[in-house]
């Protein structure tokens, strides 16, 4: 079974219609700093199978492996000026991330994992090589990033407070919880960690 890989920015909006071309080969990044890319995946197949996407990945560099999910977008905003909108939509984006490793891969159709890397402040300037593996069934496939160090470093935020509403009662409607018994603060707490590492430091 043939199937395709491509490495793209985190600011490409995939959708399942997307085939993988030609893929990013660098970023650059700062000591301290945190960036994103992902990785996409289509097979030519006749059944659904599974995808899993691993990182080798150096000293001083920490890897996180998601899977994108697809939510639908049923209509495009107005005013919309003519061929300034991405993709086939009407249709499905990529917007949820999930903690997997391994996502479905169904007929004709594109899946998607957000890859996120945090370089050490410690990390020595120059190149770092990133080993992506993408496994479909029995078969692997590999591509490279490499992650240009910078000499600079990125110092930690002091004295800016970012906020954003925290609607506690959604929480409590789509897990079907009580207010603020054990399970509530189990489940917001991965809500708040995530926050904090999106560099949230204040939450109302």
């Amino acid at each position: 079974m043939k199937f395709t890989t491509a490495v793209t920015d985190s600011l490409h909006r995939v959708t399942p219609h997307d085939v993988p071309k030609t893929s990013l080969r660098s970023v650059i990044a700062a000591r301290g700093e945190r960036i994103s890319f992902q990785v996409l995946v289509r097979a030519d197949h006749l059944e659904s199978v599974d995808a899993t996407v691993s990182i080798n990945a150096p000293k001083y560099i920490k890897t996180r492996v998601r899977r994108v999910g697809y939510i639908p977008v049923p209509h495009l905003n107005k005013p919309l000026t003519q061929g300034h909108h991405e993709g086939l939509l009407p249709g499905y984006v990529g917007d949820p991330l999930f903690e997997e490793e391994v996502s479905q891969l169904y007929p004709g159709e594109t899946v998607s994992f957000w890859i996120t890397v945090d370089i050490d402040e410690k990390c020595p300037p120059g190149e770092h090589r990133l080993g992506i593996v993408t496994k479909v069934n029995d078969k692997t496939r590999g591509n490279a990033l490499v992650v240009q160090g910078a000499g600079v470093k990125i110092k930690r935020r002091r004295n800016f407070p970012v906020t954003n509403w925290f609607y506690a009662d959604a929480l409590l409607d789509y897990y079907n919880l009580k207010s603020f018994d054990k399970n509530f603060w189990r489940i917001a707490e991965n809500y708040i960690r995530n926050m904090s590492e999106h560099y949230q430091d204040v939450i109302y």
